[in-house]
């Protein structure tokens, strides 16, 4: 694994990344996530020979924390092509976990660069996927700041995305959650998603497979990661890497 800061206008970009085979798999992580849930893939025998880029979005792990900036979903979705652009003319799978799934389908939806498939892991597809966004975008931005971002990094201390949350700033989680309980409460991202004419799949995790988004997916290819729940790269990180590596080689 090797690192780098990547300027894009004014944002600094972090990633990790390791050159490899075609295509290129592009890890993006969730809503107060950043690089380190995926820290799996580098060792995965499946995933030995891949080109593989993890950013950390603005406003998460090591990239630029500016609370001016614009952190919406679609700006985040404009700075990834601009990245992968940059980084690689070859086509990209795209694996976008939670907040990273919407990430990606408004990526898809933007179309500036080749992609080659996608793997959506409990990405945001309606209402229900909206826990930890919805309950910040209930409250003001200073009720938000004060109270109920500290108390969930304390909830979630001993976890790594307690840590995770530690890297965050505020303001970026705030304003991505008002976005995605608009995008998820519409179903505009099910709707796309159901739709698309690339190679996708859905990963889920086997304690979430009672969710009600997933009767909806029943065109849609699916894959039920056991022994996790909503973060199975950390839960089951063997059979998760192992799984992504059979759904790109079957895009």
């Amino acid at each position: 694994m090797k690192t780098a800061l990547i300027s894009i206008e004014a944002y600094n970009i972090f990633v990790a990344y390791r050159e490899g085979a075609s295509p290129l798999l592009c890890f993006i992580h969730g809503l107060g996530c950043d690089h380190k849930h995926y820290g799996a893939v580098w060792d995965h025998p499946a995933m030995a020979n891949h080109a593989i880029l993890i950013p950390d979005l603005p406003g998460y792990g090591f990239s630029s924390k500016f609370p001016e900036m614009d952190y919406s979903l679609n700006k985040m979705a404009e700075l990834l092509h601009r990245l992968l652009h940059l980084w690689t003319s070859d086509s990209v799978v795209l694996v976008g976990h939670s907040m990273g799934g919407a990430i990606a389908q408004l990526m898809i939806q933007q179309n500036p660069h080749p992609i080659a498939g996608f793997v959506n892991v409990e990405g945001n597809l309606i209402g229900a996927d909206c826990t930890f966004s919805r309950k910040a975008s209930q409250v003001d931005f200073s009720t938000f700041a004060s109270l109920r971002f500290p108390a969930l990094q304390r909830a979630y201390e001993n976890h790594p995305y307690g840590r995770s949350l530690k890297r965050s700033l505020a303001h970026t989680f705030y304003q991505q959650s008002q976005d995605l309980v608009q995008l998820s409460d519409s179903e505009t991202l099910l709707n796309h998603f159901l739709h698309m004419s690339l190679p996708r799949v859905y990963v889920y995790g086997e304690k979430n497979r009672s969710h009600p988004v997933l009767p909806r997916l029943s065109t849609v290819s699916r894959i039920e990661i056991p022994n996790s729940g909503h973060f199975p790269m950390l839960d089951n990180p063997d059979d998760f890497f192992a799984s992504i590596a059979r759904a790109v080689a079957s895009f």
